[in-house]
């Protein structure tokens, strides 16, 4: 009887200190996993910082190239303004050359004395030296009215025979390119003269005007 309660109180004591021991290990494997939990935890916090400071990165950077693309438009805009502004100053300069090269240079006044002989006179009284009367016009166009032409070009194409419309609206753009460049005029672009003429040769005056205002130095303007 004894030897029987020696062995019950055996058996409960073994399966008490399995429990104890199964219950340590536990402890034990809890507070691994807790800690796995929370270093799994403090990673994914730290992957999710990383991934906020990136769309704050994205961001910004969306943000200049925004910018970028809004300077790129608005130097785009003053190239364009500042290349208007040039081909303006270049038509004006052309022009101005023009009418400088019509101007006579002065002539200081010489004064006559006595040893000087006077000119002599024809029988009507007038001076043998004055000067002869200007050529005709007669059978001449007005050449200026083709926009881009000013009065030296029209003297210039006057000296190279061409006198009329007709002859103007003939004539090639080469050849007319060449002339004016021979009499020493760079800054021209006689494209549009052969039709300007054409259509005042035809005295159709109001197609010539709607295209003049589609000119500038003689140069089809782009919208």
């Amino acid at each position: 009887m004894v030897s029987v309660i020696w062995v019950v109180v055996a058996f409960v004591v073994g399966v008490l200190v399995a429990s104890l021991l199964a219950w340590l290990l536990w402890q034990d494997r809890a507070a691994q996993l807790e800690e796995e939990v929370r270093s799994a935890r403090a990673d994914l916090d730290r992957r999710i910082h990383l991934l906020q400071q990136q769309e704050v990165t994205i961001e910004q950077l969306e943000s200049r190239i925004r910018q970028g693309e809004t300077r790129q438009r608005d130097l785009q805009s003053q190239v364009t303004e500042y290349r208007a502004s040039a081909e303006r100053l270049r038509v004006r300069l052309a022009q101005d050359g023009e009418l400088l090269g019509e101007r006579a240079p002065s002539v200081p006044p010489v004064a006559v004395t006595a040893e000087d002989p006077l000119p002599a006179r024809s029988d009507s009284g007038q001076s043998q030296n004055a000067p002869q009367e200007k050529e005709s016009d007669e059978g001449k166009d007005d050449l200026k009215r083709v926009e881009g032409i000013g009065p030296k070009i029209s003297a210039i194409l006057h000296q190279a025979g061409i006198h009329t419309f007709d002859a103007l609206a003939e004539a090639e753009v080469g050849q007319l390119a060449r002339i004016v460049r021979e009499a020493g005029v760079r800054v021209v672009d006689p494209t549009t003269w052969p039709q300007q003429a054409s259509l005042a040769a035809q005295a159709r005056w109001d197609e010539l005007d709607d295209l003049q205002n589609r000119l500038q130095g003689g140069r089809v303007v782009s919208a």
